[in-house]
């Protein structure tokens, strides 16, 4: 399913193999079994490379979002889309988009996520998937693949994915999580973007943050983008490593926090930023998108005000500790 209308030129594609249609209901002083009065509701799109393809709109970079969507409640996802300028080429698949809860407690700072497993992709659907990324033109060099594995897809997926696009060319960004970020690392991707939890997925033993990243960059990985919450995240290439914390706002919903980062990180390597510059921008974007309701994202202005407050320093283990004492 390709959106109407004419197509910019695009160098990026998001990959969505599990999308997803997000409710984010934020309820005061959020408490299991109980009784809750909504104070208010939001409904968007999502999938992780959707929510990414919906940020780089916001910075005024075109993309395709690709990937599967279900047929029963196609038009209510895909409608948002295109009022946003979004272009898609989505792969219908039997069943409905599956439908995630989130609550929004403002009092604690703290998000529930009821996440559904979503359809069962065919052996059709996926088939027809990697012909489409075969086919993809030359002047696309920035792939986004994003999120979990549906049922019907295997964990190895993402490896393989890198595995093609590379051999074509692209440059590769991974954000996932379990066996199929592992999966994915080994294929070498340009760039992946765990969060906390992730990274502690990944870790051997005793190692320290600064010696996975250093090993992960040794495997074959440029960047490694790891995103702390309200502590902010660390950048790191190869030659640098650094450290920004965000500046202080009133959260509204941490959904999509993660992929707005990933967006203006992409934007930043598009134009060649350096890694000091790319962490600033991804730090702010994520910020910007934290004090948004619902799944929402930065303007660029806002983004850009946000920034002048993130300076990035030399990062060492001390900084995490202080961290970890300051939440």
């Amino acid at each position: 399913m390709r959106q109407k209308g004419m197509v910019p030129l695009f160098e990026v594609v998001t990959v969505t193999l599990n999308p997803a249609i997000d409710q984010t209901l934020t309820v005061d002083s959020f408490t299991l079994q109980g009784t809750h009065r909504i104070d208010h509701k939001k409904t968007d799109p999502g999938g992780k490379g959707i929510n990414v393809s919906r940020a780089l709109a916001e910075l005024g970079i075109p993309s395709m979002a690709m990937g599967f969507i279900g047929e029963v409640n196609e038009t209510l996802f895909t409608s948002r889309l295109e009022q946003e300028g979004i272009a898609t080429d989505l792969i219908r698949c039997p069943g409905e988009t599956r439908q995630n809860i989130k609550v929004w407690d403002p009092s604690a700072n703290a998000m529930t996520e009821l996440n559904d497993t979503g359809f069962t992709v065919p052996p059709s659907a996926l088939h027809s998937l990697w012909e489409k990324l075969h086919q993809l033109p030359e002047r696309v060099k920035w792939i986004v693949l994003s999120g979990s594995v549906p049922p019907g897809v295997p964990e190895t997926v993402y490896r393989d994915m890198i595995h093609l696009l590379k051999d074509m060319g692209k440059h590769v960004l991974l954000d996932s999580s379990g066996i199929a970020l592992m999966e994915g690392i080994a294929a070498r991707p340009f760039l992946i973007k765990p969060n906390e939890e992730e990274m502690r997925q990944l870790k051997r033993g005793n190692e320290t943050i600064s010696a996975q990243i250093a090993a992960l960059h040794r495997r074959g990985i440029s960047y490694v983008f790891l995103s702390l919450g309200a502590k902010g995240a660390i950048g790191s290439s190869p030659q640098e490593h650094l450290m920004a914390v965000p500046p202080p706002i009133t959260p509204k919903s941490t959904v999509g926090a993660g992929d707005a980062m990933v967006a203006s990180i992409l934007q930043s390597l598009m134009k060649g930023r350096t890694l000091s510059e790319t962490l600033s921008w991804g730090v702010a974007s994520g910020t910007a998108a934290a004090s948004k309701s619902g799944t929402d994202f930065g303007t660029l202005d806002e983004i850009r005000k946000l920034k002048k407050q993130v300076q990035p320093v030399p990062f060492s283990e001390e900084m995490m500790i202080k961290g970890d004492r300051s939440t």
